[in-house]
């Protein structure tokens, strides 16, 4: 049985997401939004272009382009913030 999101402990979902991020044979990394809101701190401080970070919506939480970090910055890139 896989756990939920609401069963995974905060500190896990980091783990993982330094692990697959320091991975050399990832190039994308697909999170929820709602997972990366959760790590969103830890998302802040990803520096690297790869794996890029892309951010998905789940079928209970809609994609919201204002909290997606790799938006944000493509938008502050191109002068609209």
């Amino acid at each position: 049985m896989i756990a939920s999101f609401a069963e995974t402990p905060q500190q896990r979902i980091i783990d993982m997401f330094k692990k697959f991020t320091a991975r050399q044979d990832v190039a994308i990394l697909l999170i929820s939004q709602q997972v990366a809101n959760d790590i969103r701190f830890v998302i802040d401080e990803y520096d690297q272009l790869l794996p890029t970070i892309l951010e998905i919506p789940s079928p209970a939480h809609p994609y919201n382009p204002e909290k997606d970090s790799v938006m944000q910055r493509i938008n502050k890139m191109l002068g609209l913030q």
